[in-house]
């Protein structure tokens, strides 16, 4: 099991949860997660999507939903199937840069036991309408901050197995 190896190399163990439904190019969200400078167990659950996500690598594990059941149950299932200290959590539109799990395992270091991290939108055509100027201000904050983004977050499991899991 290749989480169970990550935390006999001296690593904080890491597992990163996608939820998708639909998302053809979830694949270059995968390959920027094992490509990391720190290594991460990859778990996908497929929200029942059409076309079934298929990617070939001993390092993701895949969760099939029959039918789709919405983002909270997938990234519970996501928690549940994990072998990580610690619970990231991306998502399937989203490619994280090659140092986010070892700037995360930074903070964690620090005593955190929740860590979120700054978003930087790539448009692939003209900026949304709905892209305003108090957005590009979130985006742009580099500093501590009461704000959590869900497409770029990370709990360590013992809050879980303290709080629950997401509602």
């Amino acid at each position: 099991n290749y989480g169970k190896q990550l935390c006999k190399r001296g690593y904080m163990e890491f597992t990163t949860v996608i939820a998708t439904y639909n998302r053809p190019n979830i694949i270059k969200t995968v390959e920027s997660l094992l490509k990391q400078t720190h290594p991460t167990e990859v778990i996908v659950i497929d929200d029942g999507s059409r076309y079934p996500v298929k990617i070939r690598s001993k390092k993701v594990r895949i969760i099939r939903h029959k039918m789709p059941l919405g983002l909270s149950v997938c990234r519970n299932d996501g928690i549940k199937a994990s072998h990580g200290e610690v619970i990231s959590f991306i998502d399937d539109d989203a490619i994280a840069d090659r140092h986010w799990i070892e700037n995360l395992e930074e903070k964690f270091s620090d005593g955190y036991d929740i860590v979120g991290g700054r978003i930087e939108p790539i448009f692939s055509s003209k900026i949304p309408f709905w892209f305003n100027s108090s957005l590009e201000y979130v985006i742009a904050i580099n500093k501590e901050s009461d704000l959590i983004f869900g497409c770029n977050f990370a709990v360590k499991k013992k809050v879980f197995d303290k709080i629950g899991l997401f509602t």
